[in-house]
């Protein structure tokens, strides 16, 4: 099968009809955003009329239905991004990529950045943002596929990227902020029964070891300092699917709580 990509203003019945006959099977929509003040201002030339339509355009030919985010951009905002959120899952897509803007050499935005006209994200700004939306996209069972662009040698080409919140494993960052704190409410939620002199451990899915352990053991440092804990690990449990937290205590072998994801986003709200 095969995947594109393309703009909302370019699907029509003509075009939908051209692409299931050469074996399309998914179309991802570069919508970027859903308020029509970021995309007049990001100069991208449609609504986000234009986007509900040729998302249920898509939907109707039975093609599955991909939808790219982008925080960051000028007139944009996290409230502005959370509502873009709210807005893609009305149209319940089968996957959502979400970037942050970066300054690329050469662009009108670096225009805008050299004039004082446009500031980016920084990388604890985009990270936080795209958190927030990656739980509401999972609360609601739809599949974030990718957070960050992919560092190809072009992006990564000397003086390519001016500004912005780059980093070539961002999404990497996003999921380590979110085992962090669906760690601490396991955490919080079973503290009354580990004691401080206790060694702790965290059990995941072992794909989700990295994640648990964040960058240089950050997550860990932040835990053991929070709730006053002498040593913390983490070890994989074969018995939990991914993103998936439990807690043992010594020796011993089974979990004593555990807290999976869909738990966890039900109880942050």
């Amino acid at each position: 099968s095969i995947r594109i990509s393309t703009r909302p203003d370019f699907i029509d019945d003509n075009i939908l009809q051209l692409l299931l006959r050469y074996g399309v099977k998914t179309i991802e929509l570069g919508v970027q955003s859903f308020s029509d003040e970021v995309l007049k201002a990001s100069g991208r030339g449609y609504r986000r009329d234009d986007v509900f339509k040729a998302s249920r355009f898509i939907k109707s030919f039975g093609f599955k239905l991909g939808i790219q985010l982008m925080i960051g951009l000028p007139g944009d905002s996290q409230a502005l991004d959370m509502e873009s959120t709210r807005q893609a899952i009305t149209l319940a897509p089968d996957m959502v990529r979400i970037y942050p803007t970066l300054v690329i050499a050469d662009t009108p935005l670096e225009l805008l950045f050299q004039r004082n006209q446009y500031r980016p994200l920084n990388l604890s700004e985009a990270i936080a943002t795209c958190k927030e939306m990656f739980l509401e996209f999972q609360q609601n069972d739809i599949a974030v596929i990718r957070m960050g662009l992919y560092p190809g040698k072009e992006l990564l080409s000397p003086g390519n990227i001016v500004a912005g919140p780059f980093h070539p494993a961002f999404g990497e960052l996003v999921e380590q902020e979110v085992f962090k704190e669906q760690a601490g409410m396991a955490i919080q939620r079973y503290k009354v029964k580990i004691k401080a002199d206790s060694e702790l451990i965290i059990l995941v899915h072992e794909k989700d070891i990295s994640k648990m352990t964040g960058n240089r053991k950050s997550n860990l440092d932040y835990l053991k300092s929070r709730f006053h804990l002498q040593d913390i690990k983490v070890r994989s449990y074969s018995a939990y699917t991914r993103n998936t937290v439990g807690l043992a205590v010594g020796n011993e072998s089974e979990p004593l709580y555990t807290l999976t994801r869909k738990e966890f986003t039900k109880l942050r709200k």
